[in-house]
């Protein structure tokens, strides 16, 4: 029996020491660099909107061509179309409390892809699920072109 302990111990000690360190390294990668974190700052404005009510300004943060694929829809809208699914959500179920998550923000010449979590408490529950925005940078300003939500696996 204890040499059984003994050779199961050693893989599994192994596998601990490598999480750790797969951990920690994914920490260090966390540190945006200024014009990421002015993107998440733009993420942040948008459920910031969400929260206060405010179509204007969540609209604004959104280019001409902006398309978006909620989850739970099998066609995706374009901005006019996403207005009205916006309008409905923020008066019948606006986020009274959020919490985000980031998990990777890449950014290529002007364009910056957005990958996060959110958990979200509204009027009719609460949401858990996760979002792609894509952002595109054109005369020094950044706007949402495109976005995707799922939920959150298990």
């Amino acid at each position: 029996m204890k040499k059984l302990v003994k050779i199961l111990f050693f893989p599994f000690f192994i596998v601990a020491i490598a999480f750790y360190f797969a951990a920690t390294g994914q920490a260090a990668e966390m540190k945006l660099s200024q014009e990421q974190q002015k993107i998440w700052g733009l993420v942040q404005s948008y459920w910031e909107s969400a929260q206060n009510g405010d179509l204007e300004s969540l609209m604004n943060l959104l280019h001409e061509k902006y398309v978006y694929w909620p989850e739970g829809y099998t066609v995706a809208f374009n901005k006019s179309a996403s207005e009205l699914l916006f309008t409905k959500w923020l008066t019948h179920n606006r986020p009274k409390m959020y919490e985000l998550s980031v998990s990777a923000i890449q950014i290529i010449q002007n364009v910056a892809l957005v990958h996060y979590s959110f958990n979200r408490k509204g009027n009719w529950g609460s949401e858990s699920g996760r979002r792609t925005s894509t952002w595109m940078k054109n005369n020094g300003e950044w706007k949402c072109i495109g976005g995707m939500s799922a939920k959150l696996g298990p």
